[in-house]
């Protein structure tokens, strides 16, 4: 927990110095993270905060649940880190953390036993169900609007095709989504993952912050180690 905070401060810092430095306005700024990342990502924003206005968007992909289940909000990821926080889920009672943590929080068929996971090629990789959401959320960037999602009050609700949940649906990775709730998409058990595919439009989505001036940090982390390493000097 110490070292998810002590790196979350560093990656802040640089994104404090970024903003003084290269005048890139905080509501042009997007964390990316991955499982223990997010916790970080958290830690990193909240820093940010503390003297500058809240970063744009974080959008963490199955935030790790071992360990941080009932942490209150100043010690892990929460969804007043930023101006939107979207969460994909994606293994739910594994590596993932189960409840809603952010202003979006996407549940991928229903949050866990990802589609093809259960194959025996993918039983040879390493949490399958928890590194599909990178791969959901790399298919999102090159294909906004793809990964059609319906809030509802459940997965349950969802699946049931006699009942629409209602009239809200959102993208995944749709920069400009702000409406706030709990959202479901199902997926292919293999790439292209996205069921749901609205128009092809790439205005709003994730590449866009690579063509304009913003920052778009990618933090992975799985496992977090910190020994004898200055971590600024590899920064």
């Amino acid at each position: 927990m110490a070292a998810a905070k002590y790196v979350g401060n560093i990656i802040g810092n640089l994104m404090i110095s970024i903003h003084e430095k290269r005048h890139i306005s905080t509501k042009n700024m997007i964390l990316l993270p991955h499982s223990l990342g997010s916790h970080v990502s958290g830690y990193a924003a909240k820093t940010v905060k503390q003297v500058l206005p809240r970063i744009a968007r974080i959008i963490a992909m199955d935030p790790a649940g071992p360990r941080w289940v009932n942490k209150p909000c100043d010690k892990r990821l929460c969804k007043t880190d930023a101006d939107v926080v979207e969460v994909l889920h994606t293994d739910v009672g594994g590596l993932g953390y189960e409840a809603p943590l952010g202003t979006i929080d996407f549940y991928a068929n229903g949050g866990s036993n990802q589609s093809g996971c259960d194959s025996p090629e993918a039983s040879k990789e390493f949490a399958c169900s928890h590194c599909r959401s990178w791969a959901y959320v790399i298919e999102a960037i090159k294909h906004p609007n793809h990964f059609i999602s319906e809030n509802c009050n459940d997965w349950k609700t969802y699946q049931e095709k006699k009942k629409r949940c209602g009239n809200m649906s959102i993208a995944l990775g749709d920069l400009e989504a702000k409406e706030g709730g709990v959202y479901y998409f199902k997926t292919h058990n293999k790439s292209p993952f996205a069921m749901e595919n609205g128009e092809e439009e790439d205005s709003s989505g994730l590449a866009s912050i690579t063509r304009s001036s913003g920052l778009l940090i990618f933090i992975s982390l799985v496992l977090l180690k910190i020994k004898s390493i200055n971590i600024k000097q590899t920064l």
